[in-house]
C-alpha cells in the first residue's frame, strides 16, 4: 500500500521515519515486550480497551520500551489500581529492569513500598531534596529499633522523643536496657506506643518537613 502511495515525496518522508525504527520488524518486536511483561496472545490480539487499568499500564510500558530507550520515566504508574494489579504492574516493573539493564528506570511515587523496590530513593519535601540514598541507608539511619507513639499523644518528659512529619513521635533506644527502660516508663505513664523495625516510611516522615503537603519520593 506504501509503495502505491502516488506522492514520492511522501514514500520517501514515510520511509525515512519507517527506517530508524526497524519497522519491518516491529509486530514481533511488540509482541516480545508485551510477552516479556506477562501479556498473553489472546491479550494481544484483543483491543486494549478491553483491558483494565493495570494491563494498559503494561501496554504503555511496552510501547515506551519500542524505541530502545535509554531513560524511562514513570509518573505514579500505580495510582488507582487495586492491590492485586499494583502487585502484578510492579513485578512487571522488576522484570523489565532485570530484562533490559541499560535502561535506566526513574518513578515518583507517594508510596514507600514501592520506592523501596530500587537502589536510589531521592526523598522530596516542600519542593526541595530532603534525603537521598539507598533504601537500606535511608532506614538505617534510624537505627535497628523504634519506639512510636502515635499522633496527638502527650508524651511529656517521659523519654527522649521526636517529631515527625505527620505528627507521630519517635524514639530510638541504643540497646536493648534503654529500650526496657523507656517502654516501662511509657507504660507506667499510660502512653501508648509500639516498638518495630525502622521502615522507609518511617524515615521519610522524620527527615520531610511538617506539615506534610503533596509529599513524594522518586
Amino acid at each position: 500500500e506504501l509503495e502505491a502511495h502516488p506522492d514520492a515525496h511522501r514514500r520517501a518522508e514515510i520511509h525515512e521515519r519507517l527506517s530508524p525504527i526497524d519497522a519491518q520488524s516491529a509486530p514481533a518486536r511488540a509482541a516480545t515486550s508485551l510477552s516479556g511483561l506477562g501479556c498473553s496472545t489472546v491479550q494481544q490480539d484483543g483491543p486494549c480497551s478491553a483491558l483494565s487499568g493495570g494491563w494498559r499500564m503494561r501496554v504503555a510500558l511496552a510501547a515506551a520500551l519500542f524505541s530502545d530507550p535509554d531513560l524511562l520515566l514513570l509518573d505514579e504508574p500505580t495510582v488507582g489500581l487495586d492491590l492485586p494489579a499494583r502487585a502484578a504492574l510492579l513485578g512487571a516493573i522488576d522484570v523489565l529492569r532485570q530484562n533490559h539493564p541499560g535502561i535506566a528506570v526513574v518513578m515518583s511515587t507517594h508510596l514507600m513500598t514501592d520506592a523501596e523496590r530500587f537502589e536510589h530513593v531521592v526523598m522530596l519535601s516542600n519542593g526541595a531534596v530532603a534525603a537521598e540514598g539507598s533504601p537500606g541507608e535511608l532506614v538505617q539511619r534510624l537505627g535497628d529499633l523504634l519506639i512510636a507513639v502515635p499522633a496527638g499523644v502527650e508524651v511529656g518528659n517521659q523519654i527522649p522523643c521526636e517529631s515527625q512529619a505527620d505528627g507521630s513521635a519517635i524514639a530510638r533506644p541504643q540497646d536493648e536496657a534503654q529500650l526496657s527502660a523507656w517502654t516501662t516508663l511509657l507504660a507506667e505513664a499510660g502512653v501508648p506506643f509500639s516498638v518495630r523495625r525502622p521502615t522507609l516510611a518511617d524515615a521519610y516522615l522524620h527527615l520531610a518537613r511538617a506539615p506534610l503537603q503533596g509529599e513524594a519520593a522518586a
